[in-house]
């Protein structure tokens, strides 16, 4: 019941000219390009909440490159990790309140206050 799933995949089969029963095969890229793409309310990717980095563009994940260097160890990546995780834990639940305080101004722009007697 995602509509951005499905508005994808429908995009997707028509440009690729794909049979309709070959749609379980686009599913890991429709995936990985909606854990791409900047929440609105959060203003992270999925996949940064989820993992502390930016993706690697799909063209460069699929040929296996390497984006960044990794000189550290995993106790060092680990850390790290943890550190950013907290950070953005932090901003997306600032920019939740944010999202939160928006949705609550326009629900109430329309709305008047019922005066009891």
């Amino acid at each position: 019941r995602h509509p951005g799933v499905k508005q994808m995949m429908r995009c997707l089969l028509q440009e690729k000219e794909i049979a309709m029963d070959s749609w379980p095969s686009l599913l890991p890229q429709v995936g990985y390009s909606l854990n791409s793409i900047p929440n609105a309310s959060t203003g992270f990717t999925p996949y940064r909440i989820m993992f502390g980095v930016d993706p690697k563009p799909l063209s460069l994940a699929a040929l296996g490159a390497e984006t960044q260097d990794c000189n550290y160890s995993v106790l060092e990546w680990v850390k790290e990790m943890e550190h950013m995780g907290g950070c953005v834990k932090e901003e997306v639940e600032e920019n939740l309140e944010i999202a939160r305080g928006r949705m609550k101004r326009a629900y109430d722009r329309g709305k008047t206050e019922s005066k009891v007697s």
